[in-house]
């Protein structure tokens, strides 16, 4: 068949024998005769010059290229729902929504706050709060499905453009009963030494440039806790189960009289956070101003937090 056009209905039917393995429970979901989903399934095919399906026991048993084609056909369809949703909002007069992805450490506080003092110029305003490592949410703003991501450097997505940015610094969270607890000023590696520590995994940058620095510094890493998370870290540090290094924002959520919090220098460290965008697509007035007003935000709050470790 020359120049087939692909069409939504042809997607639909491969879905659909995705979902359920036949032609006959496919043609029933989407109430179409058999005969109907076979002929689709077939132009389908014959469009992408691919073999989709065996036939194997009166079932259709999808084959690697499909299995990667349906991840794409699922992206497709939820792009097509999120048009439908934006345009029943619009024809009902609906607030906006901001679509925000940060990581589980930053959305425990931080990302509320900063949208609770937001909303006070917007009372209508809608968000939704997508939790995820770096990675991930930068690829959901890359595949359309969220306005604005915060990433950490290095993570960077080519799918994406920085649209702003801020800096933060390192803090020792300290168990107030631990000895570590009664030093004042500036820590640095060697002040860790025989110190408990909560890390976070492995394959962290951050970890591979604490661990490198307390080396360099003739410090074995005497590891407590390994945790997935900063908000975990800080967690277990509060717990008494040792001593974490972590970045002052995820921190300053955690400023308890269970723990002593202290500045802590690390050689070439430099925590910059970027916040990013889809790629070659204009950024809506709506979005620069949260994203500005982000950056002034963490950079205030941050300044007072430096202030109240300084006077300590």
């Amino acid at each position: 068949m020359e120049n087939l056009t692909l069409t939504l209905r042809h997607l639909r039917v491969f879905r659909a024998i995705m979902a359920t393995g036949s032609a006959t429970a496919a043609a029933d979901r989407l109430a179409i005769t058999q005969p109907a989903v076979s002929q689709q399934l077939a132009q389908l095919e014959e469009a992408l010059d691919l073999r989709l399906f065996e036939r194997k026991a009166g079932r259709l048993v999808a084959t690697d290229q499909a299995v990667e084609l349906h991840r794409e056909v699922a992206n497709a369809f939820d792009s097509i729902e999120r048009i439908v949703n934006l345009a029943s909002r619009l024809r009902a007069d609906a607030p906006a929504t901001l679509r925000i992805g940060a990581p589980h450490s930053l959305g425990f506080q931080v990302l509320p706050q900063i949208c609770g003092a937001f909303s006070a110029r917007y009372p209508g305003l809608a968000f939704e709060h997508q939790a995820g490592r770096y990675e991930v949410v930068g690829g959901q703003v890359a595949a359309g499905a969220l306005d604005l991501a915060i990433l950490k450097r290095p993570v960077r997505h080519p799918g994406t453009d920085i649209l702003c940015s801020f800096e933060a610094r390192s803090v020792c969270i300290i168990p107030a009963k631990h000895p570590l607890a009664q030093q004042p000023g500036v820590f640095g590696p060697e002040d860790l030494k025989d110190a408990p520590l909560v890390m976070l995994r492995r394959d962290s940058p951050s970890r591979h440039l604490l661990e490198q620095a307390l080396l360099t510094a003739g410090v074995r890493p005497r590891v407590k806790v390994e945790a997935m998370t900063v908000a975990a870290c800080c967690g277990f540090a509060t717990a008494g189960l040792g001593v974490a290094v972590v970045n002052e924002l995820m921190a300053m959520q955690f400023e308890t009289p269970g723990v002593v919090l202290r500045p802590f220098e690390i050689e070439g460290d430099r925590q910059v956070f970027d916040l990013v965008t889809l790629a070659g697509v204009p950024v809506s007035p709506l979005i620069q101003e949260f994203s500005d007003f982000m950056v002034a935000w963490v950079e205030k709050t941050l300044t007072a937090f430096r202030k109240r470790l300084t006077d300590v």
